[in-house]
């Protein structure tokens, strides 16, 4: 059985140019239709929390927005470049068409970043310096920035990646073919491991552009 590929249409949005991050944020209903569930629960683990998420672009950057429920999200790291996948994390995975090396961009609820340029989980990797990490644009709900919320709360957390960071500029042909993935994990708490696209492994693996799905930027 050919394992399954999933594809997203990602259009232009006008209403997304001009604003900043905390108005998009605020906005997302208007900007980012339609949603998409992040529910591939693919090594079967009990606790699996509702998540969905949207995506659409402007002339400058990817926004993607990401909305989810859970029960006592954890936040252990305050710094970009920590090990916010410990934490309740929302992560993208994309590479175009063509290119061995994709970018994995990972998330805590707060917007505190992890992000590098790679070929696998441990082969040439690039840490993403700090100008580039901070030309990145976050912005969350709720403000709460406690260790853990100890009780089932609504999360959103929406983030802006340059195109440019992306290889993606003026003098490029639209459409244009990512590949990629989106993913929801939680190590400290209630553990989860979820994915948009399947991932046909034996062992929880998330750097597998081998079960990326396809990103379609119009």
């Amino acid at each position: 059985m050919e394992k399954e590929i999933k594809k997203i249409q990602v259009y232009y949005h006008p209403i997304l140019d001009g604003k900043s991050i905390e108005q998009i944020h605020n906005e997302y209903e208007k900007a980012f239709v339609p949603f998409y569930a992040l529910a591939e629960n693919n090594w079967q683990l009990p606790y699996s929390p509702k998540v969905s998420f949207g995506i659409g672009r402007s002339n400058d950057y990817l926004y993607v927005h990401f909305m989810w429920t859970e029960e006592d999200a954890c936040v252990e790291h305050f710094k970009d470049m920590e090990a916010v996948c410990e934490d309740s994390c929302v992560e993208f995975f994309c590479t175009h068409a063509t290119e061995k090396r994709y970018f994995n961009f990972e998330f805590n609820r707060i917007g505190v970043c992890n992000a590098s340029l790679r070929t696998n989980r441990t082969e040439n990797v690039q840490r993403l310096n700090e100008q580039e990490r901070q030309s990145i644009l976050r912005a969350y709900t709720p403000k709460k920035k406690h260790t853990i919320i100890p009780e089932s709360e609504d999360y959103k957390l929406t983030i802006g990646i340059p195109l440019t960071l992306l290889g993606i500029d003026e003098k490029t042909a639209f459409p244009l073919n990512l590949r990629g993935n989106f993913y929801k994990c939680a190590q400290r708490t209630h553990k989860h491991l979820l994915s948009w696209n399947p991932i046909d492994l034996p062992e929880p693996d998330f750097h597998c552009p081998d079960c990326f799905g396809e990103i379609i930027i119009n």
